[in-house]
């Protein structure tokens, strides 16, 4: 893949395939994230949403090794599909008349009917329940090592659709090509706790804002500058290392 082709692809598979063993962990499991992010209404299960938001204060520190494994743990039941079967799942609870959170949020996607609690085998909506089963596994998958690696990525991608491609432009830029250098001059006090509360926070709103500020401190590049001042949604994941 060339610089070129890699500017211009809108389709994630080859990106994926060039980006083997090329990216570190870190950044392989904010991509995943930030897939899911982007896809955030589709994640039915409060435990998929968990995991996203663990594995991202993991792969910064902020969680611990025994945090990871329990969100891990409890994204894989909406993984295995087990709540598309709600008789089978919760009989209990559909007993006491109790309809669990989760198999409410799929009547109301349209997954399945309220007249289906009490099959075995629901009549689903295959077109409403691919997408969710494809963010719940992706959702799983995100604290995995190297995800952009797992066999089954370029197919999930495919199901869910969204912005994978730009979003791999984003996160990495020009970077599996060719080094962003930047220039410690730039780094004051000022560009370094807006970058890092502007990531802290989610709030990417304010790029533009990091734009003037490293502008002001003498940076020039029109790549990183343009990068921040870009229109269009950030996601939770994005951002270039000086970030």
């Amino acid at each position: 893949m060339t610089e070129g082709e890699w500017t211009a692809c809108v389709d994630p598979r080859p990106m994926l395939e060039f980006l083997r063993g090329k990216v570190s962990d870190r950044k392989s499991s904010l991509f995943v994230c930030g897939v899911c992010r982007s896809q955030w209404h589709l994640l039915y299960s409060d435990c998929s949403r968990d995991n996203v938001e663990v594995v991202e204060r993991f792969v910064d520190g902020q969680a611990t090794k025994a945090e990871s494994a329990a969100a891990a743990y409890g994204a894989e039941c909406p993984t295995f599909g087990f709540d598309f079967a709600p008789c089978l799942m919760h009989r209990e609870a559909l007993l006491r008349g109790e309809i669990p959170t989760d198999v409410k949020k799929l009547i109301e996607l349209g997954a399945f009917s309220e007249h289906d609690l009490w099959k075995d085998k629901p009549d689903l909506n295959f077109a409403v329940v691919a997408p969710l089963q494809a963010a719940a596994d992706l959702a799983y998958r995100a604290g995995k090592v190297q995800p952009s690696e797992h066999e089954r990525l370029p197919d999930l991608l495919s199901v869910l659709g969204g912005p994978a491609a730009p979003l791999l432009r984003c996160l990495l830029g020009p970077t599996p090509f060719r080094d962003v250098s930047v220039d410690l001059a730039w780094l004051s006090r000022i560009v370094t706790g807006l970058a890092q509360s502007i990531y802290d926070e989610r709030a990417f709103n304010r790029l533009p804002i990091l734009a003037d500020a490293l502008e002001d401190a003498g940076c020039a590049d029109a790549e990183i500058l343009s990068h921040c001042r870009q229109p269009g949604t950030m996601f939770s994941a994005a951002g270039w290392s000086i970030c």
